[in-house]
Formats: structure tokens, C-alpha cells, sequence
């Protein structure tokens, strides 16, 4: 197909961290995450309104508020549960076929967790805050170790 054309010069040939070569680890990356940037700009595109409904939820009466977020957190147990059953639980190479199109899921599900209270979202780890102003370098330099390798 397109990748083989385009990225047919990669060797093939095993070598330290890729024993399948590097054709093929090109191959494994870049289809494993291809709908990354996609979901980071969906993601980027619902955040103000995301955090309005947020804002505007903890302004209600704190029963109210628990209701509409218990609501709202069911129906993440519910998806998570489907996608544990129904998804993580599959062997690597299967799972591996799923998770371009859904790994949004337990990401999403964590990220609502994560900011449902005032309280969480308090505490964060530092080393975490500094890394996450460095993501694209981090994740580049991933990829130029594993080719170099």
C-alpha cells in the first residue's frame, strides 16, 4: 500500500529494539497512534465548553451538583466496563487493532475523574506539570531513540 511506497527504504532486518526491523516498528507506531493529534484537537475544540459546564454544575446546590456528576460518572462506569470486557481484555495483537479508534475512552474517562472536584484537581505531581511542557519533545525523542537503536 501507501506506507510500503513511501516508507519502503526502512530496513526490515532485526535489530536492537525493533527485532523486527525498523520498517516494521515505523509501521506498529505510527498506525498505533495515527488518530492521536485528531483526538488531542477534538479534545483541545470541547475543552471551553467542557469546563463551562463544569464551572456551571459546581455553582449549583451540592446535592444538584453530586446528581448531575454521579449521572454523568455512571455512565463512564458503564463505558469503561464495556471497554475493560470488551476491549483491554482481547490478546496484545487484537487490542493492538482496536486501540487507534479507542483509546479516547479510558483517557476521557480519566480525564472527567480527574477534574470532577475542586479537591482533585488541587493536587497534581510536579514532575507530571514539567513533563507535560516538553510532550511533543518527549514523545519525538521516543521514536528517534527506537529508530537509532
Amino acid at each position: 500500500g501507501v506506507f510500503q511506497i513511501v516508507w519502503g527504504f526502512l530496513s526490515s532486518n532485526p535489530i536492537i529494539g525493533a527485532t523486527n526491523g525498523t520498517l516494521h516498528e515505523w509501521h506498529f507506531r505510527s498506525g498505533l497512534d495515527h488518530y492521536s493529534a485528531v483526538f488531542g484537537m477534538a479534545f483541545a475544540l470541547n475543552h471551553p465548553m467542557a469546563s463551562a459546564w463544569l464551572k456551571a454544575t459546581e455553582k449549583l446546590p451540592m446535592k444538584t451538583q453530586w446528581l448531575m456528576k454521579g449521572f454523568v460518572i455512571c455512565v463512564i462506569g458503564v463505558i469503561m466496563s464495556v471497554w475493560i470486557s470488551q476491549v483491554f481484555m482481547l490478546p496484545k495483537f487484537e487490542y493492538n487493532d482496536h486501540h487507534p479508534y479507542l483509546f479516547w475512552i479510558p483517557l476521557t474517562s480519566y480525564i472527567f475523574l480527574r477534574n470532577c472536584t475542586l479537591t482533585l484537581r488541587s493536587y497534581h505531581l510536579s514532575l507530571l506539570t514539567k513533563m507535560g511542557k516538553i510532550t511533543l519533545e518527549t514523545y519525538l525523542m521516543q521514536h528517534h531513540i527506537w529508530l537509532t537503536t
